[in-house]
C-alpha cells in the first residue's frame, strides 16, 4: 500500500464567500501541521453530485501518488448517510457515500473501502450540518500524517457503496451518434460521452468536414476543426478537447446557450442534414 505524500486536495461546492472551507482548512493544520492543502475547486454547482464526480474524475490522475482527495458535495449531510475512506492503487478519496468518489476510485482501482465509524478522530462536538469540518476534514488530517485508514472504522465492500455513472456512452443511428452531455464548463463548452476519435470514425467525417447538431430545440450544423480557435467567431466547433472526448464550443461564444442544453441531456450528430418530412 502506498504511503500518503503529504498532499490532500480538496473539492467542494462551498464557495469562496463563506467560512467553510477555510474553517475545514483550519481543522486540517491543526490536527496535521505538516501537510501541503490544494483547493481542486470549490465552484461546484450547489448539490450538484455528478459535477463533483467528473470533476474528481477528471483531475485526479494528475496528482501526485499517494495524494488524500477531500470531497465534500454533501446534500444529504446529518441524514444516515455513510462516510468512508476508499484507498485504491495509487490515492486516498475521503468523503460521503453519495457516489462522488467512485468513478475515480474505480478507474485507479479499488483495494480496500473503510466506514468512518471511530469517533475519537472527530472534532468535538460534532455539527449535524458540517461533517465537512468535524469529520472529513480531521480524519483525511490524520491519514495524511500517517493514521492507518483501516482505524477509523469498518471495512466495507464496493457493491455496498453508491455510484454514478460517467461511463462513456455512444449509441449509432444510420449516419448519426446520439452522445450525451457530461459536463459544461464555465466558457459554454459542451463536454460529451465519447472520444472524438471514435464518433468522427463512426461518422466517417474527418477534421475539415461539417456535422449536424441536433437537440431538443435546436439544429445547428458544425464544423469539424482541431480546436475551437480556428472556427470564425461565434461558430460552433467539434474538435477533441484535453481529455481526448468530443466537445462542442463556439469560438467567442457559448455552445451551451446556442444549443439551449446542459448536463445530462441527449443530442444527436449526424454527418448528413435530416430531411424533415411535412
Amino acid at each position: 500500500m502506498r504511503k500518503p505524500c503529504g498532499i490532500i486536495a480538496m473539492l467542494t461546492d462551498f464557495g469562496y464567500d463563506d467560512y467553510y472551507v477555510a474553517a475545514m482548512k483550519g481543522v486540517i493544520l491543526d490536527t496535521c501541521r505538516d501537510v501541503r492543502i490544494v483547493d481542486i475547486t470549490h465552484s461546484i454547482e450547489s448539490f450538484n453530485l455528478h459535477q463533483a464526480a467528473f470533476t474528481l474524475h477528471a483531475v485526479y490522475r494528475y496528482f501526485p501518488e499517494g495524494t488524500i482527495f477531500l470531497v465534500v458535495v454533501d446534500p444529504s449531510v446529518g441524514s444516515d448517510r455513510k462516510a468512508i475512506v476508499i484507498v485504491s492503487k495509487r490515492y486516498y478519496f475521503i468523503g460521503p457515500d453519495n457516489g462522488v468518489l467512485t468513478p475515480a476510485a474505480k478507474h485507479d482501482g479499488v483495494e480496500k473501502i473503510y466506514l468512518i465509524e471511530n469517533d475519537i478522530y472527530f472534532r468535538k462536538p460534532v455539527s449535524k450540518s458540517f461533517h465537512g469540518r468535524d469529520i472529513f476534514a480531521p480524519v483525511a488530517a490524520r491519514i495524511v500524517c500517517g493514521l492507518e485508514p483501516s482505524y477509523v472504522g469498518r471495512e466495507a465492500n464496493f457493491s455496498e457503496l453508491s455510484n454514478i455513472d460517467i461511463e462513456l456512452f455512444m449509441e449509432k443511428r444510420e449516419n448519426c451518434v446520439v452522445l450525451k452531455v457530461i459536463y459544461v464548463d464555465k466558457f459554454g463548452n459542451v463536454m460529451l460521452s465519447h472520444n472524438f476519435k471514435n464518433v468522427v470514425e463512426a461518422l466517417n467525417v474527418n477534421i475539415g468536414d461539417e456535422v449536424y447538431i441536433y437537440t431538443n430545440s435546436a439544429a445547428i450544423k458544425s464544423k469539424i476543426l482541431e480546436v475551437f480557435s480556428h472556427g470564425a467567431p461565434k461558430d460552433l466547433v467539434l474538435y477533441e478537447n484535453s481529455l481526448q472526448l468530443a466537445e462542442l464550443a463556439v469560438n467567442l461564444g457559448s455552445a451551451q446557450r446556442l444549443l439551449n442544453i446542459d448536463s445530462g441531456n441527449m443530442i444527436e450528430i449526424c454527418s448528413e442534414e435530416k430531411v424533415v418530412r411535412g
